[in-house]
Formats: C-alpha cells, structure tokens, sequence
C-alpha cells in the first residue's frame, strides 16, 4: 500500500509519546508498505530529517503555523480563545491551521496516488477534507475533551475556564 501519513509534529527527536509512536507507526509500516510523510515541523526540527528517510519514500515538510486562523500562535492565546466563541471552527483546530499546510497537501495528492491517509491527532483533522477517495483514518493518541476538561478545572483566571 501506498500510505500517506499527516503529522502535527515531526515524528523525530524520540523525546514525546506523540514522536515516540509516529515514528514507530512509521518505521513499522514501511517494513510493507511505501511511506509518505507530510508533517509539520519546527525550525531546529530539520536536522532530524535523516532520520526518517530509510522508512519514507518522500517526506514534506511545513513550519509550525505562527498565526493560525486567528492571527496568534500555535501556542494557547487569551484572544484566541475569546474569538473562538464566536467561531464555527474549535480553537483546538484552528490554532494549527496552515494554509502552507493546505497548499502543500493538495500537490503531494496532485503528484501521487495513495490507498490510505492516516492523519495523526485531531489538530491534523481539517486537512481530510482534501483527500477525497481516499480511504482516511484519523488516530487519535489523547482524549482532547479530557485534557480540556483538566484544564479548566485548574485554570486561575475564569475567563480561561
């Protein structure tokens, strides 16, 4: 099978349960099957490139989205959460958005034919979309509501709540 994969980090350094898992995902699978991999990644991350060349038989890369939909970073914002309410789009996905991304996705599909998208983390989720006949599964590795909901319960500030 010809497998794409869509990555919210790069699966390299081994240094989080997120890259711990997406690279041995990756690495297992191509033992099988030709690995493509789309991933997000932060500016130290490029000398990490080698890395996952043995298991991928082409690998693209986007930088983190500095300003997202709402104009902030990736990172958590006030503002942006405060937008969010009045936004159609969740914060949790819209802090992620890259239009690089977008762009970048719709050549690597114009370019190949895939049997699979596996899209790693809902952060990832809105770029399905994209991939029409494909078959796509969305791998989820936290329960987001979880995590949200210990947030709240330990936020300071009510507005963050």
């Amino acid at each position: 099978m010809r497998i794409l994969f869509l990555t919210p980090t790069f699966p390299y350094p081994l240094d989080n349960g997120n890259r711990i898992l997406e690279f041995n995902t990756v690495k297992l699978l191509s033992g099988g099957h030709r690995i493509f991999l789309l991933s997000l990644i932060q500016e130290g991350q490029y000398q990490y490139l080698s890395h996952l060349k043995e298991y991928c038989a082409e690998i693209e890369t986007v930088p983190v989205p500095g300003m997202g939909l709402w104009g902030k970073e990736a990172n958590y914002s006030k503002r942006g959460l405060v937008k969010s309410l009045f936004q159609s789009i969740p914060y949790n996905l819209a802090r992620w958005y890259s239009g690089e991304m977008e762009d970048k996705l719709k050549q690597v599909l114009s370019r190949n034919t895939f049997d699979l998208v596996q899209i790693e983390t809902l952060h990832m989720a809105p770029y399905a979309r994209y991939c029409k006949n494909i078959p796509v599964i969305l791998r989820q590795h936290n329960v987001e509501s979880k995590m949200m909901e210990r947030y709240c319960q330990n936020a300071s500030n009510a507005l963050e709540r």
